[in-house]
C-alpha cells in the first residue's frame, strides 16, 4: 500500500506539472491575444480621429462659405463696394476661417498620434506577454521536475531502497 501511495504522490506531481505549464500556455496566449486586440482598436480609434477631424474640416468650409456669402451679401445690399473696410473684414474672416480648420486638423492629427503610440504600447504587451509565457512555461516544468523527483526520493526513502517502479 505504501509503494503505491508513492506512485499516487509522483503521479500527483506530473499532473500538476502538466496543468500549471498549461495554464501558463493559456494565460499567456490570453495576454498576448488581450494585447493584440487593444491595439487593433487603438489603431481603428486613430483612423476614426482622422477621419472625424476632415469629416468637420468639411462641415465647416461649408458653413464658412454660406456665412462670406452672407458678409458678401450683406455689404451689397448695403451699398458697399468690395473694398477697403468691407473687403478687409471678409479677407480676416477667411483667415480666421482657415485657422480654424488648421486648428480642427491638428487636433485629429494630435489625437490620432496619441492612438497609434498607445496601439505600439500594446504591441510590446504582446510581445512581452509572448516572451514571459515561455519562461513561465519554462519554469512550470522545471517546478514540476523537481517536485516529481522530490516524490519519487522521498519514495525511495520512505521503502528503504525498494524502488517504487521495481516491476512486481
Amino acid at each position: 500500500m505504501g509503494i503505491e501511495l508513492a506512485l499516487a504522490s509522483v503521479a500527483a506531481s506530473v499532473a500538476g506539472a502538466i496543468a500549471s505549464t498549461a495554464g501558463s500556455l493559456i494565460v499567456g496566449n490570453q495576454e498576448e491575444q488581450m494585447a493584440n486586440y487593444n491595439a487593433q482598436l487603438a489603431e481603428q480609434e486613430a483612423a476614426n480621429a482622422r477621419a472625424e477631424a476632415s469629416a468637420q474640416i468639411s462641415q465647416d468650409r461649408l458653413a464658412q462659405k454660406q456665412q462670406l456669402a452672407a458678409q458678401r451679401a450683406a455689404a451689397a445690399a448695403n451699398g458697399l463696394e468690395m473694398t477697403g473696410s468691407p473687403l478687409q473684414v471678409m479677407a480676416d474672416s477667411a483667415k480666421r476661417f482657415e485657422l480654424q480648420n488648421q486648428n480642427t486638423s491638428y487636433a485629429g492629427q494630435a489625437r490620432a498620434q496619441s492612438l497609434l503610440q498607445s496601439a505600439e504600447m500594446y504591441r510590446n504587451t504582446a510581445a512581452n506577454a509572448r516572451t514571459n509565457k515561455w519562461f513561465s512555461v519554462g519554469g512550470s516544468i522545471l517546478s514540476g521536475t523537481s517536485m516529481v523527483a522530490n516524490a519519487y526520493t522521498a519514495g525511495q526513502k520512505n521503502y528503504a531502497g525498494q524502488s517504487i517502479f521495481a516491476k512486481r
